[in-house]
């Protein structure tokens, strides 16, 4: 079960957000790594492996800061779980990463 749609708004864009500054730190540390002598990799691609550990880290901040705000206690009163707000957060940084994915592979 979903919560409100104010509540599910407020946790997708969190989400992105959050996405948004690990993407950040990620990209900027892959660039940071890369043999100045090399011309230089496409500034958004990530192996499979890495876009997925991006995600799975949204997700796990997203449920950190929930909690951190006490938004796990009130809305498992109100009967959502912690699997769907971690599902939304996965959701947002999933469908963004294959959007980059996608986008990077057709050029």
């Amino acid at each position: 079960m979903l919560p409100a749609w104010h509540f599910t708004r407020a946790i997708l864009v969190r989400s992105l957000g959050i996405w948004l500054g690990v993407r950040a730190v990620v990209t900027g540390g892959n660039r940071a790594l890369q043999d100045p002598a090399v011309p230089p990799e496409p500034l958004l691609e990530l192996t499979a492996v890495a876009a997925v550990g991006v995600v799975v880290l949204v997700a796990g901040l997203v449920l950190l800061d929930a909690g951190r705000r006490n938004e796990l206690l009130f809305l498992a009163n109100l009967g959502v779980g912690r699997a769907v707000i971690g599902g939304l957060a996965v959701s947002v940084a999933g469908l963004v990463e294959l959007i980059i994915a996608v986008a990077v592979a057709a050029t």
